[in-house]
Parts: structure tokens; C-alpha cells; sequence
């Protein structure tokens, strides 16, 4: 029996308020890899990075199980990879390339588990990830005081003190890319997609070295359901800017739309590596690319984890939803 539910999760990009949407997503209750008893093996994914937050490509991986069979990956472009058909214990994975190696230490319980190899940082050859761009050294300190204004207003949730801030902003430095990166956050929160991607569309325009603007961009692809569009642009974005666990996040929404799942969990667990603090959407993209995977198991843990975090919201109470037809509507 297939059992059809709407997957509805968290657009969010910054601290503003939330925006929803929805996809659909069906599993199984019997192939693959689901949960239970009866399928004791599984598999780690995971990403090899350096401590900066640099992918590392062409990495070898590997693990070793208790029965001493050696199981061995690469590291793709974007520094993942997967182990497959391992029993449920607790693994030492091993990253090398050249003279280089670390590992990290994982327990696979239930279907799929994740793991984070940092290698040690090595020299970067540009400086195409740096946080400061050209074009806004060249910024008067004018604008950069109402931009302060307009962030701190943004804090107090006052709209309105923030646009007229950005507007003065924008007056004195037209072309100021940060500013119209935070209009256009504010305008994705009241739901004017239109006028955020206007405004995110001219700020790549202005600074196209400036990675937020990508990953803003993207993120209103994926309120439009421009999936390829999202990531194309998230992809430029997360290369000028990869410790930025926003770029992350709406990837994984994105792969999510495009019934990615082990992508989206991927994406997903990227970004939850760069949070400092526990950010409950990522659950629920988690959540519902467990259900795409048919781990019915790991897919309640994200969003019994959800709950915990949000337990008082209109989200919560679809996440509910979810959890009692997991349990065949007891």
C-alpha cells in the first residue's frame, strides 16, 4: 500500500517570518530501504571538506566492517560520496588524498546515516569565496550606516523603518547590492516574490561576486517552483560562498521538488554542519527526503525533532498530521 501525504516545509531564508509551500511525496511501507527490524544494512553518505569549508573532490573513502570487507567511494565534485550495503554498527570512515587523511567516527542504526570528514585546510588558489567583494569596498560609508539602520530595523521586525533605511541606502549608492538583497528578503517574507527577484536579479547584476545575492535569487526560484532555475543559481552561489548553510538548505528544498531525495538529505545535512544552532525546517526537508527514501523510521525522528523545536505552530500541527498516518492514523 502507497500512502500519498502533501509535503509542506519552511521557505525560510533569514530570520524573517516563514513561507510555505507544498510537494508531493509518496513511499512504501515494504521495498528498499525502510525501517525495521528486518533490514539490518544501510548506508553512509556524507561529504569530505576542509576546516574552511572547502569541498575536497576526488578524496578515497573508505570503511571497513566488523567482518574486515573494505568498502570504498570517491568524493564527487561538491566533496560527497556513499558507502552502500553496510550492517548497522558503528564505522571509522577514512578520507585520503595525496599525503593528506582524516576520518570520523558514525553509527549506522537506522537505513542511511551522515558524516562530516574535515581535512586540514589547504592554500585557496583565488579569492572568489571572500566575504568582502570588490564593489562593495567601494560603497560610501553613508549607505552602510542606513544599511545598519535597516538591519537592526529588521531585527525589530519594523518593515516599514527598514524599507524607508534601505530606500536612503539605495539614494546615496544605487548600485548597492546588499541593500537590495535585503529589500528582497523583506519582500519574499510579505510575499511579494515579483519584487524580490527584481531586486536579487539586480543585485547579481551589480556585485556578481557577491554569493548572497545567488542564494537569495534562489531561494525565490523555489518559492516560483523554478526548480532548475534554483539550482543553477544556488550552485554559482554556494561556489562564491560555501560556508554559507543557507545555499545548503534551499538546495536541498530544491531537490526535494525535483524528487531528489538523497540529494535533499545530502543538501540537508550540509547546512546543519555550518548551523551553530539547531534550525527546525532542515528537520522537516530531512524528514520528507527520509520518506522519498522509504526510511519511515528516520523520517519520524526528523519530525518528532521538528516538534520538540516548534511544537506550537501551524506547521506543527501538519507535521502531526504526518506522524499519525506514519502510525496508520492511531
Amino acid at each position: 500500500m502507497r500512502i500519498h501525504l502533501p509535503c509542506v516545509f519552511l521557505l525560510l531564508l533569514s530570520s524573517l517570518s516563514p513561507l510555505w509551500a507544498s510537494v508531493q511525496v509518496g513511499w512504501g511501507s515494504s521495498d528498499g530501504m525502510s525501517n525495521g527490524p528486518l533490514n539490518s544494512r544501510g548506508c553512509i553518505s556524507g561529504v569530505i571538506q576542509t576546516t574552511d569549508g572547502r569541498h575536497v573532490q576526488d578524496a578515497d573513502v573508505e570503511t571497513e566492517t566488523q567482518q574486515h570487507q573494505l568498502v570504498s567511494s570517491r568524493s564527487g565534485a561538491d566533496g560527497g560520496f556513499i558507502l552502500c550495503d553496510l550492517p548497522y554498527g558503528e564505522y571509522e570512515v577514512i578520507a585520503k588524498k595525496g599525503i593528506e587523511s582524516a576520518s570520523a567516527i558514525v553509527s549506522l542504526v537506522a537505513g542511511r546515516a551522515w558524516v562530516t570528514v574535515f581535512m586540514r585546510s589547504e592554500p585557496k588558489t583565488d579569492d572568489s569565496s571572500a566575504g568582502v567583494s570588490a564593489t562593495q569596498l567601494m560603497v560610501p560609508n553613508k549607505a552602510h550606516q542606513e544599511l545598519r539602520k535597516a538591519e537592526e530595523a529588521v531585527r525589530k521586525k519594523n518593515w516599514a523603518e527598514a524599507i524607508h533605511s534601505i530606500e536612503k541606502a539605495l539614494t546615496i549608492w544605487p548600485r548597492y547590492a546588499d541593500a537590495l538583497i535585503l529589500r528582497a528578503i523583506i519582500e519574499r517574507n510579505q510575499r511579494s516574490v515579483n519584487l524580490a527577484l527584481a531586486d536579487a536579479q539586480t543585485a547579481i547584476g551589480y556585485d556578481p561576486n557577491y554569493g548572497k545575492s545567488y542564494l537569495v535569487l534562489g531561494s525565490v526560484y523555489n518559492d516560483l517552483n523554478r526548480t532548475d532555475d534554483a539550482i543553477r543559481t544556488l550552485d554559482q552561489g554556494i561556489r562564491i560562498a560555501p560556508d554559507n548553510w543557507q545555499g545548503y538548505y534551499e538546495m536541498g528544498r530544491a531537490m526535494l521538488s525535483k524528487r531528489d531525495f538523497d540529494g535533499a538529505l545530502r543538501q540537508a545535512e550540509k547546512a546543519s554542519a555550518f548551523l551553530r544552532t539547531d534550525y527546525p525546517p532542515i528537520h522537516l526537508v530531512k524528514g520528507f527526503a527520509y520518506l522519498g527514501l522509504k526510511n519511515q523510521s528516520a523520517a519520524r525522528g526528523e519530525f518528532e525533532a521538528y516538534l520538540k523545536l516548534e511544537p506550537n505552530t501551524d506547521n506543527a500541527s501538519r507535521v502531526k498530521q504526518v506522524l499519525n498516518q506514519l502510525s496508520g492514523g492511531k
